[in-house]
């Protein structure tokens, strides 16, 4: 009978052993050190439900889900309050509204990013997209039967889901608009909007009225969307009259807001001195003082 003898580490194998262990330990301090604790809340407000990280006060807010018997008009707000901390609303997760049978929605000047499927099969007739959306996900509004219009009011959306994938908006052989801002117009698609056909859907620019008043205080520009008459203002200025908005300077033909834009133009300010009146004169009096009334008609009936 034989007994095995114990296998001895060797001097390589027991160096080896502590280093792993002392690489294993600095890794999964790396690891934590790299992905800080974070404390994702789920916030409903409205009927809306938001996925906010309350462990970093002012970070941005998703809006994830929505109650399904919250109502078919919905308002997106442009920021949420929790624990007295204001979170701006940037984006809306995927499928955050599909299939609620929405007929309008409102979304907030500070979204940036509509998810995947985000509206999709609702009833929505015409949708706004605010100027700082950048990111418009897959099948983002499809199957909204009663979509005419989508308006765009800043740059045309770095990331798109056009081209490659036609029901984006819903889909490209429908009789859906896309309205841009002409400030957006560009050769290629990839730049801006293009017109007649943007990534497939008929695109249509909206021109711009600005206002030159000459002396008269400053009007801001409006834009004219397609199918709209803009309602032009009406300035005051100081010791003249307001007689409209003219083609140019030194025309007498009225801007026509009636008249559909092909072009950016600018409306002239007409203005007219109003006219001071003046007072009639007094006749003057001759004194009498010291007289009669007999001096008086003599002098009126015999003046000489």
């Amino acid at each position: 009978m034989t007994c095995s003898q114990p296998t001895v580490p060797s001097p390589a194998r027991r160096l080896l052993v502590p280093m792993l262990a002392v690489v294993l330990v600095s890794t999964a301090f790396m690891a934590l050190a790299a992905a800080p604790a974070r404390a994702a809340r789920l916030i409903t407000v409205g009927g809306i439900t938001y996925s906010v990280d309350t462990s970093a006060p002012g970070s941005e807010a998703t809006a994830a889900s929505y109650e399904h018997d919250a109502g078919t008009d919905v308002t997106i707000p442009a920021s949420i309050t929790v624990g007295g901390t204001e979170y701006p609303v940037t984006t809306i997760g995927d499928l955050a509204f599909m299939n609620h049978q929405l007929t309008s929605v409102t979304l907030p000047s500070t979204l940036t990013t509509i998810g995947d499927s985000a509206f999709a099969h609702n009833v929505l007739t015409t949708v706004v997209v605010p100027p700082a959306v950048t990111t418009i996900g897959r099948l983002a509004f499809v199957d909204n039967p009663k979509l005419t219009t989508i308006r765009f009011t800043g740059p045309a959306p770095l990331t798109f889901a056009g081209d490659d994938q036609p029901y984006t908006l819903w889909a490209a052989n429908i009789q859906l608009t896309v309205e841009f801002r002409s400030q957006y117009l560009a050769a290629e698609s990839w730049l801006g909007f293009t017109t007649p056909k943007w990534v497939g859907y008929r695109a249509i620019p909206a021109y711009s009225i600005s206002f030159a008043t000459g002396d008269g205080p400053a009007v801001d520009p409006v834009t004219v969307w397609p199918g709209e008459v803009p309602e032009l203002p009406t300035p005051a200025r100081q010791g003249y009259t307001f007689t409209g908005w003219y083609t140019s300077p030194d025309s007498d033909t009225l801007v026509d807001p009636r008249s559909p834009l092909t072009a950016d133009i600018t409306a002239h300010a007409g203005w007219r001195p109003v006219e001071t009146p003046v007072a009639p004169s007094t006749p003057a009096w001759t004194s009498l003082a010291g007289g009669s009334l007999n001096d008086f008609l003599r002098l009126v009936l015999q003046p000489n």
